[in-house]
């Protein structure tokens, strides 16, 4: 077990965003000092080589841009021009072994920035994307622990059946909740719509097809 902090600080959050997409923590190698980076990494959230979000978000997102984000400075530009903030849940952490689960993580202490972030009185952001269960539950847990009350409540679209709403009613204000689950084959097997559009696009993938539909909303407003 090795003790480790954030490589990213509080968080990226660009003026006016719309959405927060929450984690848990980096992998072992991107927390290690120096950084154990290789090859294909970025230094930044999700930037693990082998990590899909930066290619399902500029599929949704920028399907007809051909640049990709090789940098975090390329990143940071993605989430300004798209009103998306980045941020995790564990600050400091205790991790069994170098592997990338939430199961090795135990938490030591947790960014509290999040809540103030999503509670200030003139904050843009309506939608929280939560990258894992464990990070949604941690963000829950933390709830009690800061001083602007918060009302996490399912809600009871059957289309969205992990979503939630979270009510601040210091500020009148509710945001919209999902939990991007990793999708299972069997989901994959039993969803029509997707099979209907894997036969127009036969390249898409499970994942960013859920994660469209999720993202949705937010592209919307954006």
């Amino acid at each position: 077990m090795c003790r480790q902090n954030h490589p990213f600080g509080n968080g990226y959050y660009p003026n006016e965003a719309l959405g927060l997409i929450i984690g848990t923590a980096p992998p072992y190698r991107f927390c290690a000092q120096p950084p154990l980076l290789e090859e294909g990494d970025i230094n930044y959230f999700y930037g693990s080589s082998d990590n899909n979000l930066w290619y399902i978000l500029k599929h949704i997102l920028e399907p007809n841009e051909i640049r990709w984000c090789r940098t975090q400075r390329h990143c940071r530009e993605f989430q300004r021009n798209h009103r998306l903030a980045f941020a995790d849940m564990l600050l400091e952490f205790d991790r069994v072994g170098q592997e990338a689960g939430d199961n090795n993580l135990t938490p030591i202490l947790l960014n509290f920035n999040i809540y103030a972030r999503i509670s200030r009185p003139r904050s843009n952001i309506r939608f929280l994307y939560f990258s894992s269960q464990a990070a949604f539950n941690l963000f829950v847990t933390g709830i009690n622990q800061q001083p602007i009350e918060m009302i996490v409540t399912p809600t009871a679209n059957p289309t969205l059946s992990s979503s939630h709403l979270i009510e601040i009613p210091a500020r009148n204000r509710t945001l919209t909740v999902f939990i991007l689950m990793s999708p299972s084959g069997n989901g994959r097997r039993n969803n029509p719509s997707y099979n209907e559009e894997k036969q127009i696009n036969p390249n898409l993938n499970y994942q960013t097809f859920l994660y469209a539909k999720y993202l949705l909303p937010f592209k919307v407003l954006g």
